[in-house]
């Protein structure tokens, strides 16, 4: 139980994770810096998804998405990561998504299917 915790507390604090945004201008905008939602949207030149030492990166879009899928436990104080998403949609509706596993850093590439309601924020 105690090197679990450890190990846990080891990567939030030394691990870096998360998604970054890069600007045309070259300014550099990292997901513990802002608030997905109110990030300006223009401009943006590429998205990359960091988990430990390795990162992903997607260009050339213009409707770039980013999401985690989690749980939350009753009497947790923050909900639990499963993993975290980077990706785009296209202009049918469809996409394509990177999806990295938090715990074994496991990374997949999804397509989203046009017409299934996928929102841009």
């Amino acid at each position: 139980m105690y090197k679990g915790r450890l190990l846990f507390y080891f990567r939030r604090i030394f691990m870096q994770r998360g998604w970054i945004l890069l600007y045309e201008d070259g300014s550099v905008l990292r997901e513990s810096e802002a608030d997905w939602r109110t990030t300006n949207k223009k401009g943006i030149s590429a998205l990359r998804l960091r988990w430990h030492d390795r990162v992903w990166e997607i260009k050339g879009q213009e409707r770039y998405i980013q999401f985690k899928s989690g749980s939350v436990t009753v009497g947790q104080t923050e909900p639990t990561i499963h993993s975290r998403c980077i990706g785009y949609l296209d202009n049918d509706g469809g996409g394509v998504v990177y999806r990295v596993e938090e715990l074994t850093g496991r990374m997949k590439i999804e397509t989203l299917e046009s017409g299934k309601g996928y929102k841009y924020l």
